[in-house]
């Protein structure tokens, strides 16, 4: 009998959802070549990974014992952690979907991949620093990444910092999160989801002053113009949203849940969605579901790959609302667009990562 392979993936739980829509893409994909694995994570969560963000220990005072007992966060996290660095059981390292695929965070994990020469794999990755550099890693991400088995990148800065790698540039897996029972076909927009982000969040998980302010205006004038004609809701994917978007807008309805897998069902309400978040697009754009995303960073060439419409941060409304009304006229054209789209970049990826599961 063929023994189970054991697939590590480098991901975030309870951190920032689009990380964990990056990962049920991923799965998705690498079940429909091979479903023969176990899959693990590797959890770069910050409140897990302290000491590889340069943060301190946390301490514990038993005060029944009047000792202090120093504990290495993620000690209890159901993850791959620092002490199976002396036990070979993994077969495969994935990287997918993100800009942390060099962050100091995965240190245990990229240590792992090159002691036991565990192939590895990059898919869909991006850069969030238009400044990054490959020399700026140390020599074991270095070691890593040159022995890499595939690397796809999902924006062209990714794309031209990694050129001596010969990447192929295929989109954010994130496209793939939706299994095709979720696919919509959308022939009338009834639902907008507005995806609320706020400026008083966590770093990573906030978007600037500057941004929160544009985006609160535009959704004041987009409820004025259109809460007649849609209903019109919004989606949230942090915890520290939900008392500001109290604040900022009253009687709303909105959507939040901790479980990333519930925004399927969130997602899979709307018809056409608007926002600051990369990752909302790319779940919406892998149900068919078409977006216009407000740009803020240098991260939305990776809305591209969703087939989504970028706009800037200081656009006159009246210019959005032209693209609104364009969205609605042509959504169906734009849903199959997406679907078709997407049917493709999946096919590419399995022709891509069929021959390197089947090594392994």
């Amino acid at each position: 009998m063929e023994p189970i392979k054991n697939i590590l993936f480098s991901t975030t739980r309870q951190w920032n959802p689009g990380d964990e829509f990056i990962l049920m893409g991923i799965l998705n994909l690498m079940r429909s070549v091979d479903g023969n694995f176990n899959p693990v994570i590797f959890n770069r969560n910050p409140e897990i990974q302290r000491r590889n963000s340069n943060m301190c220990f946390n301490f514990q005072i038993d005060i029944s014992r009047m000792r202090v007992k120093r504990l290495k966060s993620g000690s209890y996290d159901n993850s791959f952690k620092e002490k199976f660095l002396n036990e070979r059981f993994i077969d495969l390292a994935v990287f997918a979907g993100t800009p942390e695929w060099g962050s100091p965070r995965l240190k245990i994990m990229y240590e792992y991949i090159q002691r036991y020469s565990i192939p590895v794999v990059y898919l869909g990755i991006g850069l969030g620093d238009s400044k990054f550099d490959v020399s700026q890693l140390n020599d074991t991400y270095r070691s890593v990444l040159k022995k890499a088995k595939l690397i796809t990148v999902r924006d062209r800065l990714c794309a031209a910092v990694l050129s001596q790698f010969n990447p192929v540039f295929l989109p954010c897996p994130a496209l793939l999160s939706a299994s095709r029972d979720s696919e919509k076909n959308i022939t009338q927009v009834k639902k907008v989801g507005l995806i609320y982000s706020s400026d008083k969040s966590i770093k990573y998980n906030k978007v600037d002053q500057k941004t929160h302010s544009f985006t609160m205006d535009l959704y004041r004038r987009f409820l004025e113009k259109y809460a007649n004609q849609f209903d019109i809701e919004f989606i949230c994917h942090y915890v520290d949203e939900l008392p500001e978007i109290c604040k900022d807008f009253d009687s709303v309805r909105y959507h939040y849940s901790y479980d990333a897998s519930q925004y399927l069902g969130i997602y899979n309400k709307f018809d056409l969605v608007i926002g600051t978040r990369v990752h909302g697009m790319g779940i919406a754009a892998s149900m068919g579901i078409p977006g216009i995303y407000i740009q803020h960073d240098v991260r939305a060439d990776t809305c591209e790959g969703f087939c989504t419409e970028i706009i800037k941060a200081d656009s006159a409304f009246e210019d959005i609302f032209k693209i609104f009304d364009l969205k609605l006229r042509q959504v169906s054209q734009i849903n199959k667009e997406i679907l078709e789209y997407k049917t493709k970049a999946f096919q590419k990826y399995q022709d891509l990562l069929r021959p390197i599961l089947k090594a392994i």
